[in-house]
């Protein structure tokens, strides 16, 4: 009973964390650009077989079923019920991060560390942008605890996560390799089959529509370290640190590479790595401005779950500064805040 308690009461903490990044979305909800020019008229025209119709060249199976659940309840309450079921997703996910059988340390750190990112608060409350939740799920599927397979959850994962973001494609890598590693566990076997599938049926798509002009790869590779890293500490009230502040990021992230034993290319810190290098990639694919500004970096989520996992890890001789660091990224995170939630987004 008091287990159960607890796992309410932590659904409720990241409810309430969701609700006060955006709260204007819920005095005045809206519908938001794609809901209203793609996925309502198309889910009012074809019905279900909607559901798996890309959005901007890519399925988002979740966000649509945000949306016609919405729609089956009320049309005229569309805004405000699929801004109910998105902070409830949002909850949801945060709680899988928390609850899931993964290696990462301190995962209610990790959870409540993705209510912190200083960005935009577009992100928050719009079923759309459920898409960037949901795929949160296919992060923890590798660095899942082999030991503990639960076969049917992770196809679960796979299912919601592969069918409503492309980040499975980059992730297929990892898949494989957990796959040969543990070839005596059914359900690794079984996670890579269907991410195979589902990346396949992502890149048709992808292939399919226009790409848009990206951002030059010297840009990105000179803003890597003040905007992806600095930016995300302190870009928004110290602006000139962000070069101290990314770097200092960096150095705290190879002090725990280098601390980590044993390493191999299952191990935590082998898979987080490789996750942190896709993340700043998928920069490159996504973005269409020069400015990699808080508001683009949709992956930085996984830069703070990676370190605060990186503040879990460090070795015995650091264990008494742990907590104080792993509170004081924390508290550079709510500072570097854009006044979340006093903006009413109405286009």
């Amino acid at each position: 009973m008091k287990e159960k308690l607890n796992y309410a009461g932590l659904f409720l903490l990241f409810l309430f964390l969701g609700m006060s990044r955006r709260f204007a979305q819920l005095q005045y909800p809206s519908v938001w650009d794609e809901d209203g020019s793609q996925i309502i008229p198309g889910i009012m025209r074809n019905g279900l077989h909607a559901l798996f119709e890309p959005v901007n060249g890519y399925l988002v199976l979740v966000p649509k079923l945000i949306s016609f659940a919405a729609l089956q309840l009320s049309v005229y309450q569309y805004a405000l019920t699929t801004t109910l079921f998105s902070f409830m997703l949002m909850a949801i996910m945060a709680f899988a991060v928390a609850t899931s059988p993964t290696k990462l340390h301190g995962r209610s750190w990790c959870a409540l560390a993705m209510f912190f990112i200083p960005s935009d608060p577009e992100v928050f409350g719009l079923p759309l942008y459920t898409f960037w939740w949901v795929s949160v799920l296919l992060f923890l599927l590798v660095l899942w605890d082999e030991e503990k397979e639960l076969p049917l959850l992770r196809g679960l994962y796979v299912l919601l996560g592969g069918l409503s973001s492309p980040v499975i494609v980059m992730l297929l890598p990892l898949f494989y390799v957990r796959s040969f590693r543990f070839r005596g566990k059914p359900a690794e076997h079984l996670v890579s089959v269907l991410s195979t599938l589902i990346a396949i049926a992502q890149l048709q798509f992808i292939f399919d529509t226009d790409v848009s002009a990206h951002s030059p790869l010297s840009s990105i590779a000179a803003n890597v370290i003040p905007k992806f890293f600095g930016g995300f500490l302190v870009g928004n009230i110290w602006h000139a640190g962000m070069w101290f502040a990314g770097s200092l990021l960096l150095v705290l992230i190879a002090v725990w590479v280098y601390s980590t034993k044993p390493f191999s290319a299952t191990s935590t810190v082998a898979v987080l790595l490789y996750l942190l290098v896709v993340s700043i990639v998928s920069i490159r694919i996504a973005s269409r401005s020069r400015d990699h500004s808080p508001k683009v970096c949709r992956a930085t989520v996984f830069l703070l779950s990676f370190s605060h996992h990186l503040l879990g890890s460090y070795p015995d001789r650091l264990c008494e500064t742990r907590v104080s660091l792993s509170c004081g990224h924390l508290s550079c995170c709510c500072c570097s805040q854009r006044s979340p939630g006093m903006v009413a987004f109405t286009r």
